[in-house]
C-alpha cells in the first residue's frame, strides 16, 4: 500500500494530486472546497477518486496557480512558472520551487514536510520578493540558490527530529 504522501504514488489519479497539492499548501478540504466554489463533500469524494468537471480543474488552476497538465495528466510542473504578484502567490512560488529542488536530490518528503521547509524559505527569500516585485524584477538566481540550499539543510535537520 502507497502513502498518500509518497510523491511516486500521487501521479497516479486526479483525486490524489488534489488532495496532494491541497496537503503542500496547508488548507483544510473546507478551505480549498470554499476557495474553488465547491463543497467539502464534493472535494472529498474527488480526492477519493470520483471524476470531476473539468470547470472544478480549471478552478483549481487558476486558484492555486496549477498547471492544467499536472492536474490532469501529473505530467509537468505542479506550480505555473509566474512572477509572483501577491504574497500568496509567492508561498505557492516557493513550495513549487522546493517541492522540484528536493526532487532533484530524489528526496520524497511528506506534505507536512514540504509545507515546513517551504515556510522556512519563504521567511528567508521574502525581502527580496518584495524588493523584487516593486522593481518588476526576478529574485536573483544566487540569493534564490542559497535560500534553497538552507532549506535543504533544515530538511535535513528535520529527518533527524
Amino acid at each position: 500500500m502507497h502513502s498518500a504522501y509518497d510523491l511516486n504514488h500521487i501521479y497516479e489519479n486526479i483525486g490524489e494530486r488534489i488532495k496532494f497539492l491541497r496537503q503542500v499548501l496547508h488548507l483544510s478540504q473546507k478551505e480549498f472546497a470554499n476557495a474553488i466554489g465547491i463543497s467539502q463533500s464534493r472535494l472529498s469524494k474527488i480526492e477519493a477518486g470520483e471524476p470531476t468537471k473539468e470547470s472544478v480543474l480549471i478552478a483549481i488552476s487558476r486558484t492555486f496557480n496549477v498547471s492544467l497538465e499536472w492536474l490532469k495528466y501529473g505530467t509537468g510542473e505542479m506550480f505555473e512558472e509566474t512572477i509572483p504578484q501577491t504574497e500568496d502567490d509567492f508561498l505557492q512560488w516557493v513550495v513549487h520551487k522546493v517541492i522540484q529542488e528536493l526532487r532533484k536530490k530524489g528526496i520524497r518528503p511528506t506534505a507536512k514536510k514540504v509545507y515546513r521547509v517551504s515556510e522556512y524559505v519563504a521567511k528567508r527569500l521574502m525581502p527580496e520578493w518584495q524588493k523584487a516585485l516593486k522593481g518588476r524584477q526576478r529574485i536573483e538566481s544566487e540569493i534564490l540558490f542559497k535560500a534553497l540550499e538552507d532549506g535543504l539543510e533544515f530538511y535535513k535537520q528535520l529527518e533527524e527530529e
